[in-house]
């Protein structure tokens, strides 16, 4: 087998050198020897590029799909991550991840193969909505999420719940496990609608659901980054404060909790569970405030979450990866991920990948896509982080700064091991 020695070890899943899964009771596979890295570059190009294709990853935060067959307005707010018209003259589908799109999804949804130049957001849209008049929804969404070759997905449901499939749901799409976020302020929202006449119960009934949720889920999420930002007094608030804050809110403030003292209260409160709290950083929805999300205003909660063992986790990070990844490379609780840029940077994921590798750890980097409604950002992500990981780990490799064996090493960790230890999975 190409001078490949192979082991069985449990839980890993890996490859030989020419692509073929092992197996014994679906969990054990053969990871590569010391003795298989001494072979000339063709062959580590085939070993490297063969194990990021098939590496099963796990998707340490995405949402699910949605429970119908999306409309264009609803197609576009996914992909483009608003509901705005445009003009026109203006075809949105002309930008990297839309040439992402079409050359790696438009072919799966087509009957017969072809070129993709020239192809619009309404030849893809035409193209997807007869795929499903032959099929259906439900089978374009296990088409592409299995395609994935995600194993594991940690899903925030938080968000548009109505109109996406549940867990439960999501699960009989998926081959693979669903796990639960907890949306931090989704829970303090239900919390002050429950205590509306009971501002002073707050804190306790609080508590007391951020328990409850420990207990089914792998960890928590803040959307601080939307609300209030980050510059807030997370450490330095008492609890008269907050109830005095509860008081003063109106029913709009109890609907969407924008407040500071609040919300610095609500995550202080999560961090001390000893579960991962990931943080939105920068770009997501057209409402984002990207000034305000600078993650070195975490530092201080950071520290407070360390003394609690709990790890921190930042999600997107763009424009601020270089602040994420310094981050991650002075404080051992420190994690983050690159998604929602991958897909959306498309063929450019390769040049964000390589800017966080630089400063990040690499046990601190972890795989997500943040796909939401459409299964084609789940597959896209996969497809493009495989890609581009492959192609970094073959040049570094080929000029000698990684051998084979860190090569490999460092793919799966970033694919599925950094956050099997993260999440305790």
């Amino acid at each position: 087998m190409n001078g490949l020695n192979l082991v069985c070890v449990p839980y890993r899943r890996c490859i030989d050198g020419y692509g073929t899964f092992y197996a014994e009771k679906g969990n054990v596979l053969p990871v590569l020897t010391e003795q298989s890295y001494e072979r000339d570059n063709e062959s580590h190009v085939d070993v490297i590029n063969e194990y990021a294709a098939r590496v099963p990853l796990i998707d340490q935060h995405a949402h699910s799909v949605y429970g119908h067959e999306p409309s264009d307005e609803e197609f576009q707010e996914a992909v483009f991550l608003d509901d705005d018209a445009w003009p026109d003259a203006i075809d949105r589908m002309r930008s990297q991840f839309g040439y992402a799109l079409l050359r790696d999804c438009f072919p799966l949804l087509r009957e017969s193969n072809g070129s993709s130049t020239g192809v619009s957001s309404a030849d893809y849209l035409k193209t997807r909505h007869a795929f499903v008049d032959a099929h259906s929804e439900t089978v374009l969404d296990r088409k592409f999420l299995r395609l994935a070759g995600v194993s594991t997905w940690i899903i925030d449901s938080g968000f548009a719940a109505e109109s996406l499939h549940g867990p439960e749901e999501l699960e009989t799409l998926v081959d693979g496990t669903v796990k639960r976020l907890t949306r931090i302020e989704v829970l303090a929202e239900s919390v002050l609608s429950e205590t509306e006449h009971e501002p002073e119960r707050f804190i306790e009934v609080f508590r007391q659901r951020l328990r409850e949720s420990a207990s089914v889920s792998v960890g928590f999420k803040s959307i601080a980054a939307y609300r209030t930002g980050f510059a807030l007094s997370w450490l330095a608030i008492d609890e008269q404060q907050v109830t005095q804050s509860v008081k003063n809110l109106d029913a709009l403030g109890r609907h969407r909790l924008v407040d500071p003292v609040i919300e610095a209260f609500i995550d202080r409160e999560a961090t001390i569970l000893g579960l991962p709290v990931q943080f939105h950083v920068g770009v997501g929805d057209a409402d984002t405030a990207l000034a305000e999300c600078n993650p070195s205003h975490l530092v201080p909660l950071i520290r407070w979450a360390k003394e609690h063992g709990s790890p921190i986790v930042l999600l997107h990070c763009v424009p601020y990866e270089r602040e994420a990844a310094f981050l991650c490379s002075v404080h051992a609780n420190v994690y983050m991920d690159v998604s929602l840029s991958n897909p959306h940077m498309g063929a450019q994921v390769g040049e964000l990948l390589r800017e966080v590798l630089a400063w990040c750890p690499f046990d601190k980097l972890l795989y997500a896509s943040d796909g939401i409604g459409l299964a084609e950002l789940h597959y896209l992500a996969s497809v493009l982080f495989r890609r581009h990981i492959a192609q970094i780990a073959v040049e570094w490799v080929h000029e000698g700064v990684w051998t084979e064996r860190q090569a490999i090493d460092v793919i799966d960790g970033i694919a599925q091991a950094n956050a099997r230890r993260v999440y305790g999975l």
